[in-house]
């Protein structure tokens, strides 16, 4: 490892290649540029150890205790909670099947826990009768 930057042509499977809408949130604190890669380090790619130790600042700097992989769990996650279907879910996280994207990446947070919950309750309380 010589810490250039590796550009590949192709991703691990053909699910990889894929958009993925930049979300308002995330838009609103990046730099404005019209096209181009979105996270760059002194005008080019991100080496695999400047992005471990920008990525490790951040962490200390604002107490995150996970490693950035889990930031793709969490984005399941977060699709499930919004409603996406997990084939949808699918194509955004570039999974192969929809089984990987629902099995392994998609967590049942306690927020969703309570809200299966109250649903469940609501519903044998005959509150969400039809």
């Amino acid at each position: 490892m010589d810490g250039k930057p590796t550009i590949q042509d192709h991703t691990k499977t053909d699910a990889g290649n894929r958009t993925v809408p930049l979300l308002p949130p995330l838009e609103n604190v990046l730099p404005k540029k019209k096209k181009g890669i979105i996270f760059e380090f002194e005008g080019g790619y991100y080496t695999r150890s400047k992005f471990d130790k920008s990525w490790n600042k951040f962490r200390k700097e604002h107490g995150v205790k996970l490693c950035a992989h889990q930031l793709r769990h969490a984005y399941a996650t977060i699709l499930y909670e919004a409603g996406v279907q997990f084939k949808d879910a699918q194509l955004l996280m570039g999974h192969n099947s929809s089984e990987v994207t629902q099995e392994i990446y998609t967590h049942i947070s306690e927020k969703q826990q309570k809200k299966t919950f109250t649903n469940l309750i609501n519903y044998v309380s005959g509150e969400n009768a039809q």
